[in-house]
């Protein structure tokens, strides 16, 4: 009895615990993997040149209605404050962000037309990038192309209904609350495919 466990201690060692086939038994056959077919992913929205971005700093000529009608995959008339209603029955809308979507702020004293930002990214619930255009407050800074600017909701939800936006001069969060309707989303995948060929091909 020693002897068969010391017999099968060996064997297990030899085959490392693992099922082996015998030299007789037929290999299964190899089969190679098909290459994998990757379904282009549809652009919720684009992102400037540098070069436009020069220009536009140049000439202040841009602006917040202007560069999302021309980079996001949303079309709507009217000043930025207008773009809810006008979204209503034609984009969904809703207090979540969501890369593509628009921020639409609403209007006050101090920004009559409202504002709307193109989200870029977004990196917590409370948290997002946006690009937009016209974002000033003096003829230095109004007109001009702002890419990847953080926004940050301060309501007490977490409904995105108050926001604070970096303050590049200062490199800090500005300490203004604007407030906000919520974000338009982008149309379905079908929509946004066509008007991204339709923006490329002109």
């Amino acid at each position: 009895m020693r002897l068969s466990f010391m017999m099968l201690g060996g064997l297990l060692a030899t085959q490392g615990c693992a099922f082996a086939l015998l030299p007789d038994e037929p290999r299964p056959p190899q089969i190679a993997a098909a290459p994998l077919q990757m379904t282009p992913m549809p652009v919720l929205f684009r992102a400037p040149d540098p070069d436009v971005i020069a220009t536009a700093n140049r000439k202040q000529n841009w602006t917040c209605v202007s560069y999302v009608k021309e980079y996001s995959s949303i079309d709507l008339r009217g000043d930025g404050w207008q773009w809810w209603n006008a979204a209503e029955g034609r984009y969904e809308r809703g207090s979540v962000p969501k890369v593509g979507s628009v921020l639409v702020l609403k209007r006050t004293k101090q920004m009559r037309s409202g504002h709307v930002a193109i989200v870029s990214s977004v990196l917590d619930s409370r948290t997002i990038l946006v690009d937009h255009a016209n974002w000033g407050w003096n003829r230095a800074t109004r007109g001009k192309i702002h890419v990847g600017m953080k926004v940050i909701d301060v309501s007490r939800n977490n409904d995105w209904s108050q926001t604070r936006f970096w303050y590049e001069p200062g490199d800090t969060l500005g300490g203004r609350v604007y407030p906000t309707n919520g974000f338009i989303y982008p149309p379905t995948p079908k929509a946004i495919t066509r008007i991204a060929r339709r923006v490329t091909t002109g």
